[in-house]
């Protein structure tokens, strides 16, 4: 559990994060979370949180309309579908996550993001790898879809992604992600698009 000050303000105003100005205008930002996690057979967990700041917030739609106080709450569960046998043997997880936030003052009022990933497709003393396909689903409140003609319902990415290291030194890491709704519309009328990274990442 933390509480920190509702406005930090910015570099201009605190440049070294030592003024704290803790008043009703600004609130405070107070943030729980809690975490279990068994390691006893099949690997499970979760965590469980939040956050709550406790400003006067304006309405999306209605902008007449004062809250008193913003949310959050999110769920996330991880589970070992299949254990590995050893280093280099594959294995199987899965997770989900699941958010959801008042949709009169939210841009995002709920999140979906789930998937899998494996290691030990290539087995060596000196080598070993990962992959992972995942999916995630931001939905657009719809207070805030009121606001404009273009805004979608969702912006949805769909990741697969693949790591491979050699003697612990060097890794390469291909990321592809097929991105539906864009901005969710808020850039304009962009199509679904395709985008893709390549990492190179060595410990010297």
């Amino acid at each position: 559990m933390a509480v920190f000050a509702g406005n930090p303000g910015d570099f201009e105003t605190n440049p070294y994060n030592i003024s704290w100005d803790i008043n009703r205008k600004n609130g405070t930002m107070n943030i729980i979370e809690y975490q279990y996690k068994n390691s006893d057979g099949n690997i499970a967990g979760f965590k469980a949180g939040g956050y709550l700041h406790t400003a006067d917030v304006i309405g999306l739609h209605d902008t007449a309309r004062i809250f008193c106080n913003n949310y959050w709450a999110y769920l996330v569960a991880e589970k070992c579908l299949i254990p590995p046998a050893g280093k280099y043997k594959n294995g199987l997880g899965a997770f989900l996550q699941f958010d959801l936030a008042p949709a009169d003052r939210n841009m995002v009022s709920h999140y979906l993001g789930a998937g899998l990933s494996s290691h030990g497709f290539l087995s060596g003393k000196n080598i070993s790898d990962k992959a992972g396909v995942a999916i995630a689903y931001l939905g657009i409140s719809k207070d805030w879809q009121k606001n404009g003609l273009d805004i979608r319902a969702h912006e949805t990415v769909i990741e697969f992604t693949y790591s491979v290291s050699f003697f612990d030194k060097i890794t390469l890491q291909p990321d592809l992600q097929y991105i539906i709704n864009p901005g969710a519309g808020n850039n304009g009328n962009i199509k679904n698009i395709t985008a893709g990274t390549f990492r190179l990442i060595a410990c010297l």
